[in-house]
């Protein structure tokens, strides 16, 4: 009987053991594919026309993905990415009409675009924000691209650090 016992248990225990090799590990990233950055407008900007934004204070820069001499975030790893930004703009031309893109590899279906206009009866200042959720493969590129509208002159980053761009890998 003891000796039933005890092959019993053993069993058990290889049983279990098999059952948690088949179980499925979770997706979570190891540190070394935690992927995020966050960045500031801290110099202002001039933008006449179409205009790549690249912000030039790095907050931090998890995966070292974002440049910030070029604004481009080169995607390490494949995966879904959030991205966010917000710009703080003054035209001083008024009415004028300022948009940016979230531009994946600088023109794509993917882009996601943000318009806000000032009119006369503004201060001259506006903001305006969007955010993205994108797959990417690894190589692709995410920047913020600006567009002055109608010929006009904007200054962008003007209240210091108010204008950002941040990204991160959710899985």
């Amino acid at each position: 009987m003891k000796t039933q016992r005890t092959l019993f248990l053993i069993l058990m225990l290889i049983a279990s053991f098999a059952h948690a090799q088949e179980i499925p590990k979770t997706n979570h990233q190891s540190p070394l594919e935690q992927i995020a950055f966050k960045a500031h407008l801290i110099n202002p900007l001039s933008v006449n026309g179409n205009t790549d934004v690249a912000f030039d204070t790095v907050f931090f820069n998890n995966g070292n993905a974002y440049n910030k001499e070029t604004g481009n975030f080169i995607s390490p790893a494949a995966g879904l990415y959030y991205f966010h930004a917000q710009l703080i703009w003054y035209a001083s031309e008024k009415p004028h009409t300022v948009g940016f893109r979230i531009a994946k590899n600088s023109n794509s279906a993917d882009d996601v675009e943000s318009w806000t206009e000032i009119s006369q009866s503004m201060q001259g200042a506006a903001f305006t924000a969007t955010s993205a959720l994108m797959n990417l493969a690894v190589g692709d590129t995410v920047k913020v691209k600006a567009n002055a509208a109608w010929g006009g002159n904007t200054t962008i980053g003007t209240y210091l650090g108010d204008s950002h761009f941040f990204g991160y890998k959710v899985y």
